[in-house]
């Protein structure tokens, strides 16, 4: 039988909890976070969909998204900021949401 191993790392990258699902601390989940925010508000308020429109959103985004127009570039970085803004309030309450499965 045997003893699954449960590494705890202080302030490193990752921390394997016992399910074995790796988690992020809280310093690595807000960078990480601000760091895409900062893409989807660059998108949304800094001209990012009119220098994306077309194929630089099919490889910065999405393989749809280069059918899409400067406003529904602008759409999609809005609505998947808010989406981000909810996983990262439950990620910073509930550390098993900072894991991937």
């Amino acid at each position: 039988m045997a003893i699954p191993l449960h590494f705890t790392a202080t302030g490193g990258l990752v921390v394997i909890q016992p399910n074995n699902r790796l988690c992020m601390s809280i310093y690595e989940w807000t960078l990480i976070h601000a760091l895409i925010a900062l893409f989807w508000l660059w998108i949304l308020i800094w001209g990012g969909a009119k220098k994306l429109e077309g194929w630089g959103a099919f490889f910065l985004i999405d393989w749809l998204a280069a059918r899409l127009d400067k406003e529904q570039l602008r759409l999609y970085a809005l609505l998947s900021l808010v989406i981000q803004v909810i996983w990262y309030v439950i990620g910073a309450i509930n550390p098993d949401w900072r894991g991937f499965p």
